[in-house]
């Protein structure tokens, strides 16, 4: 290799500046083409280095069959190297995928393996749209249309959260793989502790068990009892904007989508109310999901504590939108 590129090594390692990195590597891909360079090569460490951290401003959407799911901005080829493989991980180590759903007999058989359904793409758009001002359907399937169709499961009668409570018993027996004409196996509320809901479990030979948050089979017999909803995390760039001079001036806050994390079906009390939203952060202990994910968007995004102002994480049900540009009335 020449003098000029001994130089610009020397120059990178006394100040490792991206400008000095990127000079090093243009001129290396001027000695030449840089899909001949290869690991062996001495200076393959700046070439990686230089095309890890270089912009590329792309989306990674993940999509749960055909459904689109979840969808984070990846500013750099290395923010999208991690990121891809935080939510393969993600995914497969966390029951989320697929719950709460019954499968459409005319299209769709039982599935199987929930993860090799899940697919990742990378793209210059999010998988969802989100605009203020669209309207429908705000989710962008990854094919125009579906070979099978999953109908989401949700509770539609909400019970009057003024009523005195009474204690529901259901029969879980297929969830402990004795189903049979009679209620075999029965889970039963617990009230007396108040929300989150503890569970009794009768088995049919009449020993009973305490099934609590920290137990494997505690959201699915939430599930059962209807006491679930689906959420996601979302991210927000939050900015002051100025709104106009009318009575000396005013301003709005604008906030706008860079990510948003399906975090599956959460529990709620009888009313539908999230038991593990933002101002509850102490129970997450008890669903480790929820603080990884936290984590991962904190650390992605860069999000400090004196961040708070211009970058937020809320739990949400809905995909985030933009802020509707505000009007002087």
């Amino acid at each position: 290799m020449d003098e000029t590129i001994r130089r610009l090594e020397r120059q990178y390692q006394e100040s490792s500046t991206p400008d000095n990195l990127e000079k090093l590597v243009l001129h290396l891909f001027r000695q030449q083409p840089w899909e001949t360079w290869t690991p062996n090569d001495g200076y393959w460490i700046y070439i990686t280095e230089y095309l890890d951290n270089r912009t590329i401003n792309k989306w990674l959407n993940l999509y749960e069959d055909f459904t689109a799911r979840t969808a984070i901005f990846c500013q750099t080829r290395r923010d999208l190297l991690r990121a891809q493989d935080w939510l393969t991980s993600f995914y497969h180590r966390y029951p989320i995928m697929y719950q709460g759903r019954s499968v459409n007999v005319l299209n769709e058989g039982i599935i199987e393996d929930p993860p090799a359904k899940i697919k990742i793409r990378v793209s210059d758009d999010p998988c969802f749209h989100f605009e203020a001002s669209h309207q429908g359907n705000r989710e962008i399937n990854l094919h125009g249309q579906r070979e099978g169709f999953v109908s989401l499961v949700l509770v539609e009668e909400v019970p009057d959260p003024d009523a005195t409570e009474q204690p529901r018993t259901i029969d879980v027996s297929e969830m402990y793989g004795t189903p049979g004409y009679t209620p075999d196996v029965t889970a039963t509320e617990l009230l007396d502790e108040g929300w989150p809901l503890n569970y009794q479990i009768r088995h049919q030979d009449g020993r009973t068990e305490i099934i609590r948050q920290r137990d494997p089979s505690y959201f699915e017999i939430q599930l059962a009892f209807g006491y679930t909803g689906p959420y996601r995390f979302n991210v927000y760039s939050n900015e002051r904007v100025y709104g106009g001079p009318e009575e000396g001036g005013w301003w709005w806050d604008s906030r706008s989508p860079l990510g948003t994390l399906w975090l599956g079906m959460l529990p709620t009390d009888r009313s539908g109310f999230n038991l593990y939203n933002m101002n509850n952060q102490e129970r997450w202990t008890n669903l480790p999901l929820l603080a990884e994910a936290y984590r991962f968007l904190e650390e992605h995004y860069h999000i400090e504590e004196d961040d708070e102002d211009s970058l937020v994480v809320v739990i949400e049900t809905e995909v985030p939108s933009e802020t509707p540009h505000q009007r002087y009335e």
